[in-house]
């Protein structure tokens, strides 16, 4: 599909209609797996429509369990997979309020589904084998090119990126082709909707503002006003926080129960940082942070980190071993729903208006972890 797709989606947008708020509904279904299966080694989490991945602890008896939840999508969509190479494929199914059943016992590679629907047969099928050949050139263009491709100015990288821009184009027009079915709809909000987010160094992504006509111009008023299309609008809100747009205002709590308002800091700049432990990359650049820190006082820069720990204990041990003194947030999901696009490190510098003056993004991979760009535009805004 050309590129020229996305060449009138700046038009402005005009008011619409306030999405619907849904009551949530509930879901059960019974699971049974064939003998011999570790549970161990079986991970099982479901998407309840607001994109919260929520995991369930298998435990089953006789080869059997039953879980339920509660979910504002269509369906809810139950995801069953495994650590290891187990003797059953495992799968993603969506589910309703009817009674459900997901048995692999006697069929490990083809369960047998009583009011479920099997998305790889009804999506994921569809969608690979539109996207195959485009797909298959990408792929065997990186592994002839990969080297040259990671040098920054290279003519193979950007021919690479051409590679990758005409899958997403295949992926769109797929999109538009099955708009009126609710698999489309689907896709868009749990996969499409990332392509705005993350990618190599220079690579030209689609715009939160061209993901947003795209979502009101291909589904009906029935899909964009429901509760699961309010969460794919709050997800594409996300790619809208960049450089140069208002900093999303937040009221919170730090670790010791402090309030923290963003807008109580309009008479200093603002780092906020959102790190885990468990990020190489987020604790490569500690030592930068540390110290920008050190340089700049509190009257002029405020530092706040927010952690995607779901682990206190392992949250707590980061912050000792690596000497955290600035301003902590634990694992607050409304903030990194507000802020984080596809994971992190995530690295903002606010003004003292509220606008975001850096982005992480920008800074060239090579020396990365010294955060170069960021000590020089502090360096000319504070003067330290």
């Amino acid at each position: 599909m050309p590129n020229i797709l996305f060449k009138c989606l700046f038009a402005l947008t005009f008011l619409r209609p306030s999405p619907s708020v849904a009551e949530d509904k509930r879901f059960t279904v019974k699971i049974i797996i064939p003998a011999g299966v570790n549970e161990k080694n079986i991970v099982i989490w479901y998407d309840d429509g607001k994109d919260e991945r929520i995991y369930v602890s298998p435990h089953f008896v006789n080869h059997e369990m039953t879980m339920s939840g509660s979910y504002i999508s269509r369906y809810a969509t139950v995801t069953i997979t495994r650590k290891e190479d187990e003797k059953f494929s495992g799968g993603t199914y969506w589910v309703n309020q009817s009674p459900a059943l997901i048995n692999f016992y006697r069929a490990p590679k083809s369960p047998r589904l009583v009011n479920a629907i099997d998305v790889k047969k009804t999506v994921g099928d569809k969608l690979q084998s539109f996207i195959a050949n485009v797909e298959k050139e990408r792929d065997d263009y990186w592994n002839t090119h990969s080297t040259a491709i990671m040098d920054l100015n290279s003519r193979e990288r950007k021919i690479f990126f051409d590679k990758r821009k005409a899958v997403e184009d295949k992926k769109i027009q797929f999109l538009l082709n099955n708009k009126s079915q609710y698999f489309s709809f689907w896709l868009f909000r749990t996969d499409m909707v990332y392509m705005a987010g993350g990618g190599p160094y220079g690579y030209p992504r689609i715009t939160g503002a061209q993901l947003r006509e795209l979502f009101y111009s291909t589904f009906p008023d029935s899909l964009t006003n429901s509760a699961e299309g309010a969460t794919t609008l709050a997800t594409i809100a996300t790619f809208e926080v960049q450089k140069n747009t208002m900093a999303p205002d937040f009221t919170t709590t730090d670790i010791y129960q402090h309030p923290i308002a963003l807008r109580d800091y309009r008479n200093k700049y603002v780092l906020l940082n959102f790190w885990a432990s468990w990020c190489v990359p987020c604790v490569a650049e500690l030592p930068a942070i540390k110290k920008i820190r050190d340089t700049y006082n509190t009257d002029q820069l405020e530092i706040i980190g927010s952690t995607v720990h779901d682990d206190s204990t392992a949250f707590l041990n980061a912050v000792a071993k690596y000497k955290i003194t600035w301003t902590k947030i634990f694992n607050d999901k409304a903030l990194q729903k507000a802020y984080v696009k596809s994971g992190v490190p995530l690295l903002l510098l606010i003004d003292k208006s509220g606008k975001i003056i850096y982005d992480r993004e920008e800074e060239l991979p090579t020396g990365i972890d010294s955060l170069p760009l960021l000590q020089r535009l502090l360096k000319e805004r504070l003067k330290g």
